[in-house]
């Protein structure tokens, strides 16, 4: 049996390039702009599917939101975790799986941010991840989820990325080459590392092209009602120039 991608992508060397922000202030300001978004208070119970290594869910926290953060990297888990843990933070972290563990009791929002979202080629699986949201939810709660936006990042098309950052170890260089699988609708990604000790390490990723009423068809299926669709945390609208899409949907009362 073949395992998924996703299962051992997440490692420390993509967490030092791409999670690790470098100012808190950014984090709490993006926390800050969900909670507008979703209309939460302190106290609100929010669910942060693939929450990574709480670098969302603990800003929520210090904000006053109850935070559970789910992930199946269990290093990733395990940091978020000590941080909640050292502040005293009303957060608590579990290693699931998002397509398949819901939360209980149901949350007043869920949130999946930056394109945790599509990592299958088969949209059945891909819409479990949405149906466990859905099942997470009160009547009435909010589901955010950020993701791609096709057309943004087609007009703004870039084959080739480099990331380098300096690490306790030494410098770590990451090169990421991107194609189109236009046959299947996916976008295929190398991801190639060079370690500060000179080695090498090569991994693959792979995301599913939706269009964004390919996604809200994909809520709507899953109960979902009320959707607004916007280009960035602000609510501001969706262009062709839009690198994200995000998508509120409301479970019914």
């Amino acid at each position: 049996m073949n395992i998924p991608w996703w299962h051992d992508f997440y490692d420390e060397a993509l967490e030092a390039v791409l999670l690790d922000s470098p100012s808190e202030e950014d984090n709490l300001a993006q926390a800050r702009a969900l909670m507008t978004l979703l209309d939460l208070k302190p106290g609100a119970r929010v669910l942060d599917q693939c929450c990574g290594n709480g670098r969302l869910s603990l800003p929520l926290a210090r904000l006053g939101c109850e935070v559970l953060g789910i992930d199946l990297a269990t290093g990733y888990i395990a940091k978020a975790e000590a941080r909640a843990r050292c502040e005293g933070l009303s957060a608590r972290f579990e290693v699931q799986d998002a397509l398949t563990w819901s939360a209980t009791p149901p949350r007043q929002a869920v949130i999946n941010m930056w394109t945790s979202f599509g990592y299958s080629d088969d949209d059945a699986v891909n819409r479990q991840m949405l149906q466990r949201a859905f099942d997470s939810l009160e009547a009435g709660g909010l589901f955010l989820l950020d993701t791609l936006n096709l057309p943004g990042v087609l007009h703004h098309f870039r084959p080739r990325m480099e990331n380098r950052v300096t690490t306790a170890d030494g410098e770590l260089h990451l090169e990421r080459l991107t194609r189109l699988n236009w046959e299947r609708g996916l976008m295929l990604k190398d991801w190639i590392y060079t370690l500060p000790d000179g080695s090498r390490r090569v991994k693959h990723s792979s995301t599913r092209l939706y269009l964004p009423h390919n996604i809200s068809a994909l809520l709507r299926d899953c109960g979902f009602v009320d959707l607004k669709i916007c280009g960035e945390l602000d609510g501001s609208p969706l262009s062709m120039d839009s690198l994200r899409l995000i998508i509120l949907a409301r479970r019914p009362v």
